[in-house]
């Protein structure tokens, strides 16, 4: 069968019914419009024929009885766009439709062809899950009839916006619909009920398994459990929401939610700026940057090397002691920074560390791996001592380009002890070369002044000291006050406020995610759930007993009892005696009408009503042959029936019953 104009025939349901299209009905008007054979004219006056039907039928004359033509215009909006009409619309309508201008199919055509903006959301909404509903069905169900029609009404009557579709088609909450729907429209028989409840209670089995994640019937989920997780879930967003998230109504929900959103944007946004004003500020300071780049590196290299040097220590204090187990010796570990042993490794000023002398590998086995290991050891540390000075100088000039106000302060006054010109600061290298210059002076003036004692050449010299000692004054000062790198820290505390403003958003995100899925498991453990109330309300409504599993004994009271027999031997007293009580044993049991197991058929998987006394036991093989086995019981379920008479006893389609 094509599909070609499903789309526009479950329109037409959707506008007359308010319920998606039978799979009868839908393929039996699609195949009336293939007739058409593509033709546009007469696929529309195909169409406009069905619609002229539909507002004939009996279902619509059936749903539309005793209204005026205003409540059917209300209505068609109804069910079209889940609203009433607003009050111009249906006034102009039923106007119409009162004057016999128009017919309402008419109405619904052109109703349905204006609608805009939500109403146009809410029908194709509509449309799209009738469709998934009908598809949904299959080619072999009950969707037929009152009940059913209601069932299917009341799935549709809930969709409008698209969270609403989503929530209907999820696929556990659309199985579950579909078989509710099949539930009211299958007439009702013992059987048919049994088999409903056993599918819907397996239905809600196999979820509970799923739900948590592990698809294993052992660790299964609980009904509470899921509701229990969303409050959870719930908790968590009023967490990260301002005001009273989780005892607010769903519009009061939706404007709290709003709200902080919007904050939370205006966090980022605020931490953003902070961030790129205070790159600009650090870019300002020309060779900050790249000082900082540098000390990243050199703290890297220092760190690696501190590594390689302790990684080298531990593998001299392993080389050593296997040294001395095949020496049976007990030489020390040698202190840090040292690499020589007395008597076996020694420091040659040309060729360095080497084996003293008269020490081989065969008068001393292993002490060349020592050997090696020891100048391993010295290598690396020379190594971490180059990194960590490097890391250390790095730090100096980070520090000397990033300054404190103080630290400034003392820099202009270094600059104006050098007579540099008015705005021209030192540099760490010139303020270097202006010490080393000063230390010179002096070194020079004390040896003119040691070999000439002079008055003159003494005052140079001590001239010369002070003026050493005041600019080495300044220089101690101003590291002193370089206590900190203020650019850097506000940089790096605007990065962070960046990234807490971005996790609080992340935060929010998660929560309302897992809210989200938690609300769909509860969504869809109530469809479920109707699945089985739908199975369960179908003996309350033909006044009969809950169905009870026989896994221990019972006693029938003045109900209709239905009893379901299961693998363990049980008694049931008043069975049949004050109602009409059924045992449900399954369709599977061939009658054996002999009243005697050892007479038992290896073929065929049988149930025995045997007369026992008063009683009479139904006796249940568990496997084609139990009977006949050598230890006849092992595989044998027994119920027994008290005061019984075992002639009145019958089976029929799995359920016995007394007449």
């Amino acid at each position: 069968m094509a599909t070609t104009y499903y789309n526009d025939l479950q329109k037409l349901y959707v506008a007359y019914f308010n319920r998606p299209a039978d799979t009868a009905g839908l393929n039996y008007y699609e195949g009336v419009l293939e007739g058409a054979k593509g033709d546009a004219k007469a696929v529309a006056a195909t169409m406009a024929a069905i619609s002229a039907s539909f507002a004939a039928s009996a279902e619509y004359k059936a749903a539309y009885a005793n209204m005026s033509n205003a409540d059917v215009v209300n209505a068609v909006y109804q069910n079209l766009f889940g609203r009433p009409a607003e009050d111009a619309g249906k006034a102009y309508w039923a106007g119409l439709l009162d004057a016999k201008k128009i017919t309402i199919d008419a109405v619904v055509t052109q109703v349905a062809g204006g609608a805009q903006g939500s109403d146009l959301t809410a029908y194709n909404n509509k449309v799209a899950a009738s469709l998934a509903f009908t598809n949904a069905l299959g080619t072999t169900n009950a969707y037929s009839g009152d009940q059913a029609n209601a069932a299917a009404k009341a799935f549709l009557s809930g969709v409008t916006d698209n969270a609403s579709y989503a929530n209907a088609t999820d696929p556990v909450i659309l199985g579950t619909t579909v078989a509710k729907v099949n539930i009211a429209g299958t007439p009702f028989t013992l059987q048919s009920a049994l088999d409903n409840k056993a599918a819907a209670d397996l239905n809600m089995a196999n979820f509970l398994a799923a739900a948590d994640g592990d698809n294993d019937p052992k660790t299964s989920t609980t009904p509470d459990a899921i509701g229990a997780n969303v409050n959870t879930k719930i908790a968590a967003v009023d967490g990260a929401v301002a005001g009273d998230y989780t005892n607010a109504t769903a519009g009061v929900r939706a404007a709290l939610l709003a709200d902080q959103q919007a904050a939370n944007a205006n966090g980022v946004t605020t931490a953003q700026t902070a961030v790129t004003s205070a790159n600009a500020k650090v870019a300002a300071v020309a060779g900050l940057n790249d000082a900082v780049t540098a000390l990243t590196t050199a703290t890297t290299a220092a760190a690696s090397a501190k590594t390689a040097a302790t990684s080298a220590a531990t593998d001299v204090a392993l080389k050593l002691a296997a040294y001395n187990v095949l020496n049976k010796s007990a030489v020390a570990v040698p202190a840090a920074g040292t690499y020589t042993l007395d008597t076996l490794i020694v420091n040659d000023k040309d060729k360095g560390l080497i084996l003293a002398t008269g020490v081989t590998e065969t008068t001393n086995p292993g002490v060349t791996a020592l050997l090696n290991s020891l100048i391993a050891e010295k290598s690396a540390d020379t190594s971490a001592k180059a990194t960590a000075d490097a890391q250390v100088a790095a730090q100096a000039n980070v520090d000397f380009l990033d300054l404190t106000d103080a630290a400034k302060a003392d820099l202009t006054s270094i600059a104006t002890s050098m007579k540099l010109a008015t705005g021209v600061l030192p540099t760490a290298a010139q303020i270097t070369a202006q010490q080393k210059g000063l230390d010179a002076t002096v070194t020079s003036a004390k040896a003119v002044s040691d070999a000439y004692p002079t008055d003159a050449n003494l005052k140079a010299t001590a001239d010369a000291q002070a003026a050493s000692d005041a600019f080495k004054a300044l220089v101690t000062k101003l590291y002193a006050d370089d206590t900190s790198n203020p650019l850097l820290a506000a940089q790096k505390t605007a990065n962070d406020n960046l990234t807490a403003a971005n996790k609080v958003v992340t935060d929010l995100n998660k929560a309302l995610t897992d809210l989200s899925k938690a609300v769909v498991v509860k969504a869809e453990l109530d469809a479920v759930k109707g699945q089985v109330d739908a199975a369960n309300n179908v003996f309350t409504a033909n006044k009969l007993g809950m169905p009870e599993d026989l896994s221990t004994d019972k006693i029938a009271t003045v109900g209709s009892d239905i009893y379901i027999a299961k693998t363990t031997n049980a008694t049931i007293t008043n069975f049949g005696i004050l109602g009409s009580d059924a045992l449900y044993v399954g369709s599977k049991y061939t009658l054996n009408t002999t009243g005697d197991i050892t007479k038992g058929v290896d073929t065929a998987l049988e149930a025995f009503i045997i007369k026992s006394g008063s009683d009479t036991k139904i006796v249940l093989e568990q496997k084609a042959f139990a009977s006949s086995e050598l230890t006849p019981g092992a595989d044998l379920v027994t119920i027994t029936l008290t005061g019984v008479d075992s002639t009145k006893v019958h089976l029929n389609n799995g359920i016995i019953t007394v007449s």
